[in-house]
């Protein structure tokens, strides 16, 4: 399927509601922009959010079920990375 789209003057892009619905793209979704090899611009369905996991796992303090996936395992590994370093140096002190 090809289907051109026009560029808005904030670099908005409307994606067809055939590709909407094929992929299961709805209203406040994000998703994922990238370049490939070859200097295409690659659009993908593919961020999911704390709130798609809903009682799977639970949240660490601070961190809102809509936060972005990546970011909350970012911030899993800075708070990790802090327990780490703090027993470090507590095994120092002794």
């Amino acid at each position: 399927m090809i289907t051109y789209v026009r560029v808005t003057g904030s670099g908005q892009i409307t994606i067809p509601a055939e590709l909407r619905r094929k992929h299961n793209i709805a209203t406040g979704d994000r998703l994922v922009v990238t370049e490939d090899d070859r200097g295409r611009i690659v659009v993908k369905p593919n961020s999911r959010t704390a709130a798609d996991l809903d009682g799977k796992f639970h949240l660490l303090p601070g961190v809102e079920a809509d936060d972005d996936l990546g970011n909350i395992v970012a911030e899993a590994r800075e708070v990790e990375i802090e327990r780490i370093m703090a027993q470090m140096n507590d095994e120092n002190q002794r």
